[in-house]
């Protein structure tokens, strides 16, 4: 892997491979393959320039309005219990159906309490990040 610059749009890439004029290249989240003379290699710069900090947040903010993350658990680690895998089954089915609602129904034990229990964190968490 190398890093270079996509020439075209003029965008940082990472060259995954070469091959035969092309190259794999990683950008935009994706990875595309390319003619090699639409790269210029970190090596063939006169200069470098590194990204200051607010230049590295402004990127990450045009990114996530691209390509927003829908997988994000806004709740994740905000008590101290920790969830096993199967009690997110219910909190991942509530958060993608479209009425924001879903049953839980099980034998008597403590996941239902916990499942809510995330459920409820997330959107309490939610609905304050919009505040």
């Amino acid at each position: 892997m190398k890093k270079a610059i996509y020439k075209p749009t003029n965008q940082k890439i990472i060259v995954l491979s070469e091959a035969n004029n092309y190259a794999e290249i990683f950008i935009d989240g994706e990875e595309r393959n390319v003619p090699l003379s639409d790269i210029l290699f970190e090596e063939q710069k006169i200069s470098v320039e590194l990204s200051t900090f607010d230049e590295l947040k402004a990127s990450i903010f045009l990114n996530i309005i691209k390509k927003p993350l829908s997988d994000i658990l806004y709740s994740y680690n905000t008590n101290r219990l920790i969830p096993e895998p199967h009690q997110y089954k219910p909190l991942i089915k509530f958060l993608n159906s479209e009425n924001s609602r879903v049953l839980i129904a099980e034998e008597v034990d403590l996941d239902k309490t916990i499942k809510a229990t995330m459920m409820y964190k997330e959107i309490d968490i939610y609905i304050k990040g919009k505040k």
